[in-house]
């Protein structure tokens, strides 16, 4: 299934797919880029909607990672 996505979200996967093995916050994307943490935490939640990255929670805080 092939999934539409703006610039910024091509961005944001880029940089999940150089990152495979780590999860990762939307804040740390969102400082590395200086853009607010809910632009990247609506980006990454449409990945997971899309079925193509996962969930890991750590605790209360919410890391994701490109789907295995």
């Amino acid at each position: 299934m092939a999934v539409e996505m703006t610039d910024f979200e091509e961005k944001v996967w880029k940089y999940l797919l150089s990152h495979p093995k780590t999860p990762v916050q939307a804040k740390t994307i969102a400082k590395e880029w200086i853009v607010s943490d809910n632009k990247v935490a609506r980006v990454l939640h449409r990945f997971v909607e899309n079925g193509i990255a996962d969930i890991v929670r750590i605790g209360s805080k919410k890391f994701y990672k490109v789907k295995e």
